[in-house]
């Protein structure tokens, strides 16, 4: 993974690009994959967008968790997919110090192993996540 890296944005935060400057957890490896953690600064938005505050032109930086990647990966059933763009979703920090999603709406699809990976995951909130996954077409 190259940092500088382009994800499209597809919740309704009104981010629509956003650039890659690290992955959270391990330093010494930049393996990301569908589920990842990572680090992003919003590099394009809606101006009209509130939930992503972009005064003075400043860039605003988020967690963000990865739905889907370009590079093939192997599924459970033996085929490999890809997608067209590397997508992520924003996520910011509750009360408790777990992620939840900044939007509440997914305006794209996102990878099945998207899901079984943020369940494995201690630091996302899984009912905040569930709840706006639950409306999202899964690709199987």
């Amino acid at each position: 993974m190259n940092t500088g890296m382009l994800f499209k944005v597809i919740d309704n935060t009104g981010a629509r690009w956003a650039s890659c400057i690290g992955v959270l957890g391990n330093s010494r490896t930049c393996r990301i994959r569908v589920g990842s953690v990572i680090k992003v600064v919003v590099k394009d938005a809606d101006p009209a967008s509130q939930k992503v505050n972009r005064k003075n032109n400043a860039k605003c930086v988020f967690t963000a968790l990865i739905v889907s990647l370009k590079k093939a990966n192997n599924s459970k059933f033996g085929v490999f997919k890809n997608y067209r763009e590397n997508s992520v979703i924003l996520l910011r920090k509750d009360t408790k110090g777990k992620y939840i999603p900044v939007g509440n709406a997914v305006n794209g699809c996102i990878d099945y192993t998207c899901w079984s990976t943020v369940q494995q995951h201690t630091l996302i909130n899984q009912d905040a996540m569930g709840k706006m996954l639950l409306g999202a077409v899964r690709v199987y």
